[in-house]
């Protein structure tokens, strides 16, 4: 992984940055979702559709919609996909 990140010219700082964030923000989300939660299994039951339009249906909202690359291209799926069709 570190030989990937020197051939794509990210610095350590910019990595850990990116990855802070998104810690953070997958954090807060799921703390909303917990706290707005009645329980762990209501909390389950909310979080699921939120990760599948997240991950899937940005996907798939990307070939109807180019401007969407540019937040799909973010996410995880995003990543594969270009790393798929590369």
């Amino acid at each position: 992984m570190l030989w990937v990140l020197l051939m794509a010219n990210v610095m350590l700082g910019q990595y850990l940055f990116g990855i802070g964030c998104y810690v953070f923000f997958a954090c807060l989300l799921g703390g909303a979702i917990g706290v707005g939660s009645k329980n762990q299994m209501a909390a389950t039951l909310v979080a699921l559709p939120i990760m599948v339009m997240v991950y899937v249906l940005l996907l798939v909202l990307l070939v109807f919609h180019h401007g969407i690359a540019k937040i799909a291209e973010f996410t995880y799926s995003g990543q594969v996909r270009i790393l798929e069709f590369w």
